[in-house]
């Protein structure tokens, strides 16, 4: 849990918005004396408190002379004129003045998430060639935003955005297929904001940060095609799966009957600027200072862990039992050097080590269970470190909910296996039924952080000794 404070720490979202903000304003990146309005949109789990950050630099008549003040400029005061922001269910941030709050389904979306949708692309159209669009994007932001495509329902969009999450597809796929489904994704937030200029700043929990693909990219050009949603659909053997006209669209698209979505070198992206305050490296980076400051040797994995959940824990568990095995340093030698014979002073304590990871896992749903990549990947790990000395896995969600349940993870160790045979659980059932809450419910072996207001993706770590 301290690594876990940690990690959560470091993806602050109102501070992170607030510090970039009030920084810019007082180096004077942005003049913000030269724009007449200032609106503020924004969707994902992390937008409610990214508002909030806004809003504490510039967000009423008061904060707005603060800022004057430190500019040195004269007349009205910089303040926020209108802004709205959708979240999901429970993510919340309390205290916001100017900015208007909505919460909505997520994974799944729904009517409310629609509704916003509606609501984001008409306050954007407000805005002209002397205002300014603050975007506040972070993950969640594609489900949240979620308005039908024309032809398509929303029952359509419920069914594609289920049958997707549960095949394996990563998100780049997901996103690809959702940005060809929906109206206001793959760009079309700038798309309705412009001339104005507009200021997108991202909290990321995409592996790689790839703009177009964070919350489908809602002010970056898309770079999939009508084409490649359809290869998706493919590649996993969904056509059987999806409704009948989301199927026609996506096959009319890649005819080109259905105009494409923004592609890069649109002029509309030329008064758009896209900043990444944080992602799932500066939680890993926090989590492995806090695991330090404990006393642990650090190893933290920099290639990011993905794939199906259960080869990666087994993958990560090989990769920790290795370095136990084959690194001398783990046994670490502490010397006294006063003189030149400070050798023969030298005792040998056991360092424990941990080593970190981040990432995002897939989980091909084939049970009828109830879990998340997180939980899954603990208990596939558990199963891979049974019996083993000294061993502890873990892994969670640094958004506080994985998948549709209430536990941002779970952690498991060398006994875990023992204790749930004892209580007549099977763990290996549980895993091929993608049950692995249930499994760690009835253990007491859940990471509960409740939401956590941001979305860096996941953290994996091992540790031994």
């Amino acid at each position: 849990m301290e690594l876990a404070r940690a990690a959560i720490s470091a993806a602050d979202p109102e501070r992170l918005v607030r510090e970039f903000l009030g920084n810019a304003t007082i180096n004077k990146d942005y003049d913000l004396s030269s724009y007449k309005r200032i609106f503020v949109l924004g969707a994902g789990k992390a937008a409610g408190y990214m508002a909030r950050g806004a809003e504490n630099v510039f967000g009423n008549a008061e904060r707005g002379r603060e800022v004057n003040d430190r500019l040195g400029n004269t007349g009205q005061s910089v303040q926020v004129t209108d802004g709205l922001v959708v979240v999901k269910d429970g993510y919340g941030a309390p205290g916001l003045e100017r900015v208007r709050q909505v919460e909505a389904s997520h994974p799944i979306p729904d009517e409310r998430g629609a509704a916003a949708a509606r609501g984001l692309l008409e306050l954007a159209g407000r805005a002209g060639e002397d205002d300014l669009v603050i975007c506040l994007i972070s993950g969640g932001g594609s489900a949240l935003t979620a308005l039908p495509a024309p032809g398509l329902t929303l029952a359509d969009l419920r069914l594609s955005v289920d049958v997707l999450l549960k095949c394996g597809a990563d998100i780049g796929e997901v996103n690809a297929v959702r940005k060809h489904l929906t109206m206001a994704a793959a760009g079309r937030l700038a798309v309705a904001a412009f001339p104005a200029t507009v200021l997108t700043l991202i909290i990321s929990d995409v592996i790689g940060d790839d703009l177009d693909v964070i919350a489908s990219g809602l002010t970056v050009p898309d770079k999939s095609t009508f084409a490649d949603a359809l290869a998706v659909v493919e590649r996993y053997s969904l056509k059987e799966k999806f409704a009948p006209a989301v199927l026609a669209r996506l096959e009319a698209g890649a005819r080109g009957e259905n105009e494409e979505t923004p592609k890069p070198g649109d002029p509309v992206f030329r008064r758009v600027e896209n900043h990444v305050l944080c992602s799932n490296r500066d939680a890993l980076d926090a989590a492995a200072e806090a695991a330090a400051k404990l006393g642990y040797r650090v190893i933290k994995i920099e290639e990011p862990v993905t794939g199906e959940a259960r080869d990666a824990a087994r993958r990560l568990v090989a990769m920790a039992s290795e370095t136990v095995q084959t690194d001398s340093s783990v046994a670490v030698t502490n010397v006294a050097r006063t003189d030149s014979s400070a050798d023969n002073n030298s005792t040998k304590t056991e360092q424990p080590i941990c080593l970190l990871a981040g990432g995002e896992t897939t989980v091909t749903v084939k049970g009828e269970g109830k879990g998340g990549r997180a939980q899954e990947f603990t208990l596939a790990a558990a199963l891979a470190i049974e019996g083993r000395r000294d061993t502890l896995v873990f892994s969670f969600g640094t958004d506080g909910s994985d998948c549709t349940t209430d536990a941002a993870g779970a952690l498991a160790d060398s006994f875990t296996v023992a204790r749930s045979r004892k209580l007549w659980l099977d763990p290996e059932r549980h895993l091929e039924q993608n049950d692995a809450h249930t499994f760690f419910r009835e253990l007491g072996d859940l990471i509960v952080t409740g939401p956590t207001g941001t979305n860096v993706n996941d953290l994996y770590g091992v540790i031994v000794g």
